[in-house]
């Protein structure tokens, strides 16, 4: 057994599972209902004799498929809104545990996106993340992070769609010439350059200020 600070806490937990879930977490915040945002989570958690009760479902996960356990965050106090969310590890594969089908999605096809269905699935009473109540907080330390992974993301992307328009701009004609010696089209590239480059600088100063804990 392995002890671990969270948001001020210190967990005892197995090192297999700390391992997967708490260096990389696949966390599980989305949950099927429309409407539902992260601080309102319509997947339950009921405490009983042999640790908590899941049901529900979340919705649009990343690597449903591939990870090994997940971090999910259920209501376990209705009354106390978001501060009734609580998070949990739930090892894969668990009783009442099952997966959706994978997502036919537009890109990132190396990883599955697909719903986890909770029906009764019961988890021991240590797999509690902190305490009851602390999810919210777990939920938006992590997203903080997380975030600028995705603007990183964000940025490849538009990187790779910039470097398609300077390619087909170089390549297609009019008027007798490649329309990138166009001003209009030069002003274009431009204008997407800067926006491109800006984005860049604040993903870069946002991941220096994370790294030096500010």
């Amino acid at each position: 057994m392995l002890s671990r600070k969270i948001v001020g806490r210190t967990l005892t937990l197995n090192p297999e599972t700390l391992s997967i879930t708490l260096d990389t977490p696949p966390l599980r915040v989305t949950d099927s209902e429309p409407g539902v945002s992260t601080g309102a989570a319509s997947t339950v958690a009921k405490q009983d004799s042999n640790g908590w009760t899941l049901n529900g479902t979340k919705a649009w996960i990343t690597n449903g498929y591939e990870s090994e356990a997940t971090v999910v965050f259920a209501t376990t106090d209705k009354s106390k809104k978001h501060k009734g969310i609580s998070a949990f590890i739930v090892d894969k594969p668990t009783k009442g545990l099952s997966l959706g089908k994978k997502e036919d999605k537009l890109g990132i096809n190396a990883s599955s996106t697909c719903s986890l269905i909770f029906e009764d699935c019961s988890i021991p009473a240590e797999n509690l993340l902190g305490e009851p109540g602390m999810g919210f907080k777990i939920a938006m330390m992590t997203l903080d992070a997380g975030r600028i992974g995705i603007a990183s993301q964000a940025l490849g992307i538009a990187q790779a769609s910039l470097d398609c328009a300077v390619e087909y701009a170089s390549k297609r004609t009019a008027f007798g010439q490649p329309i990138i010696k166009l001003q209009s089209i030069q002003q274009k590239i431009a204008d997407m350059s800067l926006k491109l480059e800006s984005a860049r600088l604040l993903t870069w100063r946002a991941a220096y200020l994370k790294d030096n804990k500010k």
